[in-house]
């Protein structure tokens, strides 16, 4: 019996250690970060069509020099609850103008704004809060400004961590439903078609070669049930 549990045991370690296996490569490794990837991709790309749509006005006012229809298009792109600031930079880090009127004129040396400054292309770099877009604004080929959004990345966050709850409720209960289906089908298949052939084998020895066992099943261990019969029928002859 010991033998037996330690055999039961070990089965279900092994298929255990299989289930986790897989589940940790089909959630953990698959799964979640695609769809991290997947929601990261959204915000990014929401953004810069909000950010985008605006741009053409943005340019143009400031090209006129109207500081009302350049602060009104900010204001537009702020109605987008996901973004934090709005704000037109110099070349030289300068902000011409702000979502924020305090922050006009203030003059930025920090890394992000020197790498929004020197860049001649679309771009979305890290932030403390999230992520900024910028946009270079040409006048005659070229670089006078930059556009620049801050985006938080609360909602995405959150959506990834809602997602993520959800699929390791998910693999905790396969991971239970699966191990106990093992476990039922070891017993079914394995234990106690051994448990009984051992009881039919451990009857002949005692001398009681004409007790019969209800013993069926079309697998490997009913064709050596009915092997040990037909040899236990042709010694007690």
């Amino acid at each position: 019996m010991k033998n037996k549990q330690k055999t039961l045991l070990s089965f279900l370690l092994a298929a255990a250690l299989i289930q986790a296996a897989a589940l940790y490569v089909i959630f953990g490794a698959i799964y979640l970060p695609s769809q991290k990837t997947l929601i990261m991709n959204t915000l990014f790309e929401r953004a810069q069509s909000r950010v985008s749509c605006y741009f053409p006005a943005i340019k143009k006012s400031l090209e006129s020099k109207n500081d009302v229809a350049l602060m009104n298009s900010l204001e537009e792109i702020m109605k987008d609850s996901e973004f934090t600031y709005a704000r037109v930079i110099d070349n030289e880090g300068r902000i011409i103008l702000h979502n924020k009127t305090q922050e006009w004129g203030r003059v930025l040396k920090d890394d992000l704004t020197l790498k929004i400054t020197g860049s001649d292309s679309p771009s979305f770099l890290k932030t403390e809060q999230g992520y900024d877009f910028s946009l270079p604004i040409y006048s005659s080929f070229t670089k006078t400004a930059s556009l620049s959004a801050g985006i938080s990345a609360g909602k995405a966050v959150s959506a990834y961590e809602t997602i993520k709850r959800k699929a390791v409720k998910t693999a905790v209960l396969v991971f239970i439903f699966t191990v106990t289906a093992f476990f039922l089908a070891f017993q079914v298949l394995v234990l106690i078609p051994t448990q009984k052939l051992q009881a039919r084998i451990e009857s002949v020895i005692l001398g009681r070669a004409g007790e019969k066992l209800d013993f069926k099943s079309e697998g490997v261990f009913g064709s050596l049930a009915e092997a040990i019969d037909r040899l236990i029928g042709k010694l007690t002859r």
